[in-house]
């Protein structure tokens, strides 16, 4: 009879502290729920930064890629498209 009784004091004692625990972790949930969001929004800026630096290389690059071919037309009038690739003279 003792056995049963201290088992049932044992049990009540591990469910006491099983609740205590429960009861934290309810607590900081909202904790980590608000860190969490936090984090995506940090990192939907992130992303939008990069596109945003992404879309201006490019224009840069197609923007370089403009002025080179309209300098090359500009110096090589009057010859066909193909003479700068067949001028060995430098």
């Amino acid at each position: 009879m003792r056995t049963i009784i201290f088992d049932c004091v044992t049990v009540h004692a591990k469910m006491l502290e099983s609740l205590a625990l429960i009861k934290t972790l309810a607590g900081q949930n909202p904790q980590l729920v608000s860190l969490i969001e936090k984090n995506r929004i940090r990192i939907l800026w992130l992303a939008g930064v990069t596109h945003v630096i992404e879309v201006l290389v490019l224009i840069r690059l197609i923007s370089n890629l403009i002025m080179k071919a309209g300098s090359m037309l500009t110096r090589h009038r009057g010859k066909p498209a193909f003479a700068p690739l067949l001028d060995i003279s430098g």
